[in-house]
């Protein structure tokens, strides 16, 4: 004959399922342990388990692979796809190329049925007019928005999709916190974070060579804004690909970060015997800065050609000849890691697209 159950077994039975039954335990939250209910009802750790174990067989509750057991409803919130935080700026229709990268990765998530977080913490940059140069966050501003991040949105993610403007020594201090993140078109020294991004010597010398190519006499390097750590590497990649290409001036390294710095640009050509070649290393200020040559009445391609350095809709549909980054691709790539778990730094090729300013 079956042994009779003993009260306190009984009453544990009766206690397990008036919690699974009352609606007020949080599903995403496991059931105590069996130690803790043998203990609370005067029974052994083995009875707690057999009861526990009974109940998920009868569907009662569900075993997780960790061992705890959870209401029915807690196994579809633990086999959820977790979603991917995404800690970059505030798009805006300058960042052309964020909407594009951001393309390409949502539709990785979308195939994994993977949602996107954007807190509205992150403010890594701040655009006041459009013709102005943008003013970047510093690191200790940076890590303060880190940490209000992590405060305002305590929930589990699956990893961290990252802007490239977040500094090197803000992913160092906090890359414990920054699990199977992924670093946008730039490379990173901060060991466990991957990245996405561009050979940027490649791209420099792209341009430099397309611009002598179409016999320009003269290279200078407008340099759009300073801060943002894509543009300075790029910038790096053509003053460097210049000087072994050409007898390079470095005072041919010029500001266009503002009206009055693009119309002094444009005196400087104006004034030069030479046929000039611009590479402008930013398709938004590209587009000012071509925009300022013309109604100076200086003809282009004729007297100046120019060059920018993403290659995004603003410099195909203003037809700027431009080095062609693989924005979509690149999204899609990160997207594909953080997926994955890999740990990698890919590098992604460029192209020249020639148009009507070269």
């Amino acid at each position: 004959m079956p042994r009779k159950k003993g009260q306190q077994v009984i009453k544990l039975e009766k206690e397990i399922l008036k919690l699974l039954k009352d609606g007020n335990w949080d599903p995403s939250n496991p059931l105590p342990v069996t130690r803790d209910l043998a203990d609370k009802f005067g029974v052994s750790n083995v009875t707690a388990h057999r009861v526990l174990r009974r109940f998920n067989k009868e569907g009662l509750v569900w075993r997780s692979d960790s061992g705890r057991y959870f209401l029915p409803s807690g196994r579809e919130m633990a086999e959820r796809p977790k979603p991917v935080f995404c800690l970059v700026r505030e798009l805006t229709a300058r960042h052309v190329s964020y909407r594009l990268m951001l393309q390409g990765f949502s539709r990785q998530c979308a195939e994994a049925r993977r949602s996107l977080l954007f807190p509205s913490d992150v403010r890594l940059v701040t655009l006041t007019e459009p013709e102005e140069a943008p003013q970047f966050q510093n690191s200790v501003e940076q890590l303060k928005s880190f940490r209000r991040v992590l405060r305002t949105n305590p929930q589990s993610q699956h990893g961290f999709l990252l802007d490239h403007l977040w500094h090197e020594d803000v992913l160092d201090h906090c890359v414990d916190d920054l699990r199977n993140a992924v670093l946008l078109w730039r490379s990173t020294k901060v060991e466990g974070i991957s990245s996405v991004s561009i050979d940027y010597d490649t791209a420099g010398r792209q341009a430099i060579s397309h611009l002598l190519d179409q016999n320009y006499e003269r290279i200078i390097i407008a340099i759009p804004f300073k801060g943002d750590s894509a543009v300075d590497q790029m910038a790096e990649a053509g003053e460097k690909a210049a000087r072994e290409l050409t007898q390079f001036n470095p005072e041919d390294v010029c500001l266009a970060t503002n009206n009055r710095e693009r119309q002094q640009l444009v005196e400087l050509i104006r004034n030069a015997p030479e046929r000039i070649g611009i590479f402008c290393l930013e398709d938004s200020v590209c587009k000012l800065l071509l925009d300022t040559i013309r109604l100076a009445g200086i003809r282009c391609p004729e007297k100046v050609g120019i060059i920018s350095g993403m290659g995004t809709e603003i410099a195909h549909l203003g037809g700027l000849s431009t080095v062609d980054i693989p924005f979509v691709e690149m999204g899609s790539v990160a997207g594909k890691l953080i997926g994955d778990r890999i740990k990698q730094n890919k590098v992604l090729p460029t192209k020249v697209i020639r148009n009507l300013t070269t």
